[in-house]
Order: C-alpha cells, then structure tokens, then sequence
C-alpha cells in the first residue's frame, strides 16, 4: 500500500475511534487488517514518510471540519460495511 493510501487509512480509522470511542477497538481491527500483509519494519518506514504524514494530517483535517454527528454516522457506516 502506497504511503499516502496508509496515511489516509489509518488517519481515519483513527478519527473515528476518536469519535466514536465505544467502537474504537473494532477501527482497530480494521486498521491492522488493512495493513496484515506487511511487515513492521515496512508499516515503521511507511509511517516515517512525508507522503504518509501529510495524508495522515490532511485526512484528519478535512473530517475535523464535518459535523460531528455525520462523522460518527459515516464511521459506523464503514464499520457495518455500508
């Protein structure tokens, strides 16, 4: 997985656990199933790379400015495979 397809992943699954705390442990989940065919030492340089950080940073960004209500509802959405 490109860097920025990472970055942008696991910057929402992250902003989702954040807002939707009481299903936090299954964003997780997905997260690690999204990335289970690397190795930690792939996932770490990925993680260290500008392209991975500035995804991560502009996801997290553009989904702090929706309404906190839709997030949560797009996030469970996600999480029911909708």
């Amino acid at each position: 997985m490109p860097p920025e397809a990472l970055g942008f992943v696991e910057g929402t699954l992250d902003f989702c656990a954040k807002v939707d705390p009481d299903s936090a442990a299954k964003y997780k989940e997905r997260g690690k199933a999204f990335v289970s065919d690397a190795t930690k030492e792939e996932l770490e340089k990925a993680r260290n790379m500008s392209e991975y950080k500035d995804s991560y940073a502009s996801t997290t960004s553009e989904l702090e400015k929706s309404p906190k209500d839709q997030t949560v509802k797009a996030c469970k959405a996600f999480l029911e495979g909708k």
